[in-house]
């Protein structure tokens, strides 16, 4: 199925993932004639709103896909779909929108497109609609630092439009440390590419905030050079860049995002009120034991931290 925005087209990718046997027309969505389905044939229609070309909004939505109830209609949204991706979704009337990464979450968060479940969010957030909780603790970020360099005092900061709050909480932290965060916003992967290249030479570590709008892999990679030129800490925004060479990164696991959001789905297509309890998703510290030996950090020292040891 595709949406058509003038000649172009946007793929549309619905899939089912029922729990339950379905009448052939049911697993159409549609209702035989003359027939009420009993709630648990009923057949909801679910849309995933993502921004295209993300590998961790990927593995959420895969993740939420294959275990949600219901009839999953994936949408990309980029710069420009915000219009065709509203149109389709006020037409389509899905029973919940899950929002995956800021951008997806900004088209669809004043849209009045049915509930919104979002996750991998930072601002800009309505009360009432439900998240994923996924904000980096400040507290895991700063203590990582202080074990790969002991007594760092000046920590470069890149971040988006997205994540001031998230710098913020974390400023507060690191001056109790006597640790000041060199703060460099950019608007777009281009500018922070420049402002990368023109940071402070006196910054000992640097960080990069899980804005995964800004962070392209161009970004990443120029970044990546920084760390090994200089010799100063990465702090990436995921796991996979950790892969890809960063000392570090303080991340939540897509794949329990994406569990998390299907069964709060679940919970609501099932006609419960409100979120269920569910223990918070727990984030992870990942540290790539090839670069701590060329950065001179013994990677053992963040054991104590919980840390996973990658090669």
């Amino acid at each position: 199925m595709e949406l058509k925005r003038g000649n172009a087209a946007v793929s549309i990718l619905p899939l089912v993932a029922a729990m339950v046997p379905l009448p052939w027309g049911a697993a159409r969505g549609e209702t035989p004639v003359g027939r009420v389905l009993p709630p648990a044939l009923q057949v909801h229609q679910v849309a995933v709103v993502r921004k295209p070309g993300c590998k961790e909004y990927e593995v959420v939505a895969e993740e939420f896909r294959g275990r949600v109830r219901a009839v999953v209609r994936r949408l990309p949204a980029g710069p420009n779909d915000a219009g065709v991706v509203v149109g389709y979704l006020r037409r389509l009337r899905p029973q919940l929108v899950f929002a995956i990464g800021q951008s997806a979450y900004d088209i669809v968060r004043d849209a009045e497109v049915g509930p919104v479940l979002h996750a991998l969010t930072y601002h800009r957030v309505r009360a009432e609609q439900l998240a994923i909780p996924s904000r980096i603790p400040p507290a895991a970020v700063i203590d990582s630092f202080r074990v790969a360099r002991p007594g760092v005092r000046l920590i470069g900061v890149l971040y988006g439009p997205s994540t001031g709050s998230v710098v913020q909480q974390a400023n507060e932290l690191a001056s109790r440390h006597g640790i000041t965060l060199f703060q460099l916003r950019a608007e777009t992967p281009q500018r922070a590419i420049g402002i990368l290249r023109r940071m402070n030479r006196q910054v000992e570590g640097v960080w990069l905030v899980p804005d995964l709008e800004i962070l392209t892999p161009q970004v990443v990679q120029y970044a990546l050079g920084i760390q090994f030129r200089r010799h100063v800490p990465l702090m990436g925004a995921t796991r996979r860049q950790v892969q890809q060479g960063a000392l570090f990164a303080v991340d939540y696991d897509p794949h329990a995002v994406g569990e998390q959001a299907a069964l709060i789905a679940n919970h609501l297509l099932a006609g419960a009120k409100g979120a269920p309890t569910l223990a918070p998703a727990r984030p992870r510290l990942s540290v790539n034991r090839a670069t701590a030996h060329s950065l001179r950090v013994d990677s053992s020292a963040f054991r104590a931290l919980g840390a996973e040891l990658v090669e």
